[in-house]
């Protein structure tokens, strides 16, 4: 049997164990004191242990997650106010000048109700429209403080106000703001012009035939077409008839496509044609038809089919370079909803004196006839009474035009959506620091 001496230097004696962590062969007083030495290295690691568990219980995990969450919250609580503060401008800028028309219209009135006085030869008639203008000033001032007046789309990141306006745009549409409807009047090239009406998919039909039942000979139009996905704007004008002919119809009065809302932050833009020979395609199947590679394609049935398309430009200019994308972000949609807007022509007949060559102000219920305000003399001694009481009124309504805060019920809507989105994002911050 083989003998090993002790590993420890001083040491003569044999060894009488083997230590099987380290390798060394001890005596037995040597094995006593190479234990005691790793038992005291045993307490070091037990009180190091011991620190590193105090040091655990005392360290949240939690802080630099919550300061992520609190710095988030922060940001969210500031874009809403940025979002919110930004649409109250733009709604105050609308509604100003929507007031200072109003405002301009009323002191026109009373400059010409003045000058009626002034000449004494107003008619009955000029009497009557003075009446009602006055009093559709009066109705504006009450809605002005009503909250059907405003516009306001709301969804999770942005919202979008405006007014409508019962003057332009007449027949109970709900898809174009006041400031889109001057857009369009824009686009189209006259500001005071006038649109009822007459189709709108959601109330009539989608289909073809409920398109062309309300749409054909009805001379210049607007199409004015919202998509189900994004709720995106957008259309066209064109002077021309939608009844079918089965061919490309030739319009040279200008007709156009324009966007009033997209996926790429376009602002409102019009789209002119480029060969007006292919202008629009009145189809029997299908809705309304932009440009002869279809521009524009609005299908049967076009809430549920998403048949309907772009092949833009090709009878239309792309001035933003987006080409069929550019609408919808999409070449192929579906519709939430269509409307068209039929263009008023304004109408004129002229005195029924033989030698007066103006227009008509004035029918005389006795005699059924026309006359303009020269050879209707009789009645204005009656009328001028009336004017005097009418200029008290118009002076009455400007001031409470100018007095009267108008933007208060307009920021009702943009108010309560701020308080709710504030509400959410605390409350989606307190659900994830419960479930850290």
């Amino acid at each position: 049997m083989t003998s090993y001496k002790c590993s420890v230097d001083a040491c003569k004696r044999n060894s009488d164990v083997l230590c099987v962590h380290c390798e060394d062969h001890v005596c037995n007083k040597h094995y006593i004191q190479h234990i005691k030495l790793v038992n005291n290295e045993l307490f070091a690691f037990s009180d190091e242990i011991n620190a590193l568990v105090n040091k655990a219980q005392k360290y949240d995990l939690t802080n630099p997650v919550f300061e992520q969450l609190e710095q988030w919250r922060v940001e969210q609580h500031r874009q809403i106010d940025e979002i919110c503060d930004k649409k109250k401008l733009q709604l105050k800028i609308v509604l100003d000048r929507t007031i200072d028309d109003y405002r301009k219209k009323l002191h026109e009135l009373g400059h010409d109700v003045k000058k009626l006085i002034d000449e004494g030869n107003a008619s009955f008639k000029q009497i009557e429209i003075t009446k009602n203008t006055i009093e559709q000033c009066r109705q504006l001032c009450k809605r002005f403080e009503t909250l059907d007046y405003f516009h306001c789309n709301i969804n999770e990141n942005d919202m979008e106000i405006g007014l409508f306006n019962d003057d332009l745009f007449t027949g109970g549409g709900t898809l174009l703001s006041l400031e889109r409807q001057l857009k369009l009047n824009e686009f189209y090239g006259k500001k005071g012009q006038k649109w009822s009406l007459i189709y709108k998919a959601s109330r009539d039909g989608f289909s073809a035939s409920d398109f062309h039942h309300y749409c054909d000979d009805q001379g210049p139009t607007l199409t004015v077409i919202q998509s189900r996905d994004g709720g995106h704007l957008f259309g066209g004008y064109t002077s021309e008839s939608w009844s079918p002919t089965g061919k490309y119809i030739h319009d040279s009065n200008n007709p156009f496509l324009f966007t009033l809302m997209n996926p790429h932050g376009i602002p409102p833009t019009k789209y002119s044609v480029r060969n007006p020979k292919y202008s629009i395609f009145p189809q029997m199947n299908c809705g309304p038809i932009f440009g002869a590679g279809n521009d524009l394609y609005c299908c049967d049935d076009s809430q549920i089919s998403r048949n309907s398309f772009f092949h833009f430009p090709h009878s239309y200019d792309d001035t933003t370079n987006r080409g069929s994308l550019t609408f919808t972000g999409e070449k192929h949609f579906r519709t939430h909803d269509i409307e068209i807007l039929s263009k008023i022509e304004k109408t004129s007949s002229k005195c029924s004196i033989d030698d007066c060559k103006r227009n008509s102000d004035t029918l005389c219920n006795h005699c059924q006839a026309q006359f303009c305000t020269k050879h209707y003399i009789v009645h204005v001694k009656l009328a001028n009474e009336e004017l005097i009481i009418l200029t008290d009124e118009l002076n009455s309504l400007v001031d409470q035009i100018q007095q009267h805060d108008r933007t208060q019920p307009a920021f009702t809507r943009p108010k309560k959506w701020q308080e709710e989105a504030h509400k959410r994002i605390d409350e989606i911050c307190e659900e994830k620091k419960q479930q850290l």
